[in-house]
């Protein structure tokens, strides 16, 4: 019987400025990147959004997001949450958001997944100098 039940599945992670709840459920993902982009260092960030969508078992875990400087020796940033499921069938989308992350230099920071202690994701979040050019 226990090899019936699946554990939590991470099934997409997105960056983003940030999220709407909309009329009947519907969220609106504003502002999608992959690259943060600076003129110059150290930069802030003024609101990183970081959506993860769940399914899995009927059951609660802990859950947390955690930052890397590109060499991973310092973490920046870290959020801490419960993260309650209710059955294979049904997505918990969770919405984390860190306000005033610094960057103090460029180059590829990476941004951790855990579910109850397990690293599920390393995903890239590369921050990109660009100098005194507009990037938008």
């Amino acid at each position: 019987m226990g090899s019936d039940i699946k554990k939590p599945q991470l099934s997409f992670t997105l960056f983003c400025d940030d999220v709407r709840q909309e009329v009947g459920g519907k969220m609106s993902f504003i502002g999608i990147f992959e690259n943060i982009y600076a003129n110059t260092f150290p930069a802030m960030h003024l609101r990183l959004t970081i959506i993860n969508e769940w399914m899995g078992d009927n059951s609660d875990h802990d859950m947390s997001i955690r930052i890397y400087t590109p060499d991973r020796n310092s973490m920046i940033a870290q959020t801490k949450s419960r993260l309650s499921l209710s059955g294979r069938t049904k997505r918990c989308r969770h919405i984390s958001i860190i306000i005033n992350l610094e960057f103090k230099t460029q180059g590829t920071y990476w941004v951790d997944i855990v579910l109850d202690r397990q690293v599920v994701s390393s995903l890239p979040l590369p921050v990109i100098q660009i100098g005194n050019q507009n990037f938008h």
